[in-house]
């Protein structure tokens, strides 16, 4: 997210994919490393996985083209105009342009940048737009925009709520394990009745002897 302009964000933003781009180096690296074979070990051919880089402007970035919003940057060649390699993807959208209203909005893509340009006005989510993504990213924007004592209240009321869903969970397990272990109590003494052995009801029922003794 990029809220007003910038000198050199375009390098800025280069220069924060490049460590995306080593870092896959490092790691092929590190399993090349724990090849016991030599050779394999030093087989690395450069190859990496595509890094995209998406940026969000809350400024205009070129007034000159005001129906273009979105600008997809690769490594091209500069008299042929085609792509050179598309490893690298930077990916610039300039949201004040994007004026498009929600009935227009006819992909996930654009009514996610719909919810992005109004979500500060938004009281509740359109009846298009009522998803769990969409509820998610609402609720992130309205955590976020939350007074620091707010956030205090927030954050001890999930505490609370975890807290609560934690001991239910456990009194159900503490339920489920008592129940098993009077069905075991109940076969071990149906089988004692039978007059099977002590030792083997216990091995069969995961019950002590005292305990089968006593039933």
């Amino acid at each position: 997210m990029q809220k007003s302009r910038q000198k050199y964000f375009s390098d800025r933003v280069l220069y924060y994919a490049s460590f995306a781009i080593q870092q896959q180096s490092m790691i092929v690296k590190e399993k090349l490393e724990k090849e016991p074979d030599e050779v394999i070990r030093k087989r690395w051919n450069y190859q990496i996985s595509k890094v995209y880089v998406v940026c969000i402007l809350s400024y205009i970035m070129d007034l000159s083209r005001p129906e273009k919003y979105r600008w997809d940057v690769v490594r091209m060649d500069r008299e042929l105009k085609l792509p050179f390699s598309e490893t690298l993807n930077e990916i610039y959208i300039e949201m004040p342009k994007f004026v498009l209203p929600l009935h227009q909005c006819d992909t996930l893509y654009k009514k996610w940048l719909y919810v992005l340009n109004n979500i500060e006005i938004m009281e509740r989510l359109p009846q298009e737009l009522n998803n769990q993504i969409f509820r998610k990213l609402k609720s992130i924007v309205e955590v976020e925009r939350m007074t620091p004592d707010q956030r205090l209240e927030y954050e001890l009321s999930l505490s609370v709520e975890r807290d609560l869903s934690a001991a239910l969970d456990t009194s159900f397990e503490d339920g489920m394990e008592k129940g098993k272990i009077e069905e075991q109590r109940l076969i071990a003494a149906n089988f004692k009745k039978q007059g099977i052995n002590i030792e083997t009801i216990a091995l069969c029922t995961g019950l002590s002897v005292k305990e089968v003794n006593e039933l």
